[in-house]
């Protein structure tokens, strides 16, 4: 691993041996396969399986060597990033509906 003075931030695309564009890449495939785990109610130990088989057919993609399959870095993004996101949006969603639109839905059903 070489050692980079400049800014303590280029550590980790140096421990990863990427570019920030790949890291960021990374993370975005790591965010999205969490996400399609939880949408789709799989388990973690599913998840880091599916990544195992990624790896094995993409051998060559830079993304698919460095993606992680720790269960519990899934969690982590699941609580962590997802959660309070998706939180926010449905309270900004509900708060956006008027009672009046509510009640009328519940009498149309």
């Amino acid at each position: 691993m070489k050692f980079v003075k400049a800014n303590p931030l280029n550590r980790i695309y140096v421990a990863y041996n990427v570019t920030a564009t790949e890291l960021n890449k990374l993370r975005a495939v790591e965010g999205a396969m969490v996400f399609y785990t939880v949408k789709h109610s799989h388990s973690y130990i599913s998840h880091a399986c599916t990544i195992n088989i990624i790896k094995k057919c993409f051998p060559d993609s830079s993304t698919a060597k460095n993606i992680t399959r720790d269960k519990t870095k899934a969690r982590e993004i699941t609580c962590n990033v997802l959660a309070p996101s998706l939180t926010s949006y449905i309270v900004n969603e509900i708060r956006n509906v008027s009672f009046f639109q509510f009640v009328m839905m519940l009498r149309m059903k």
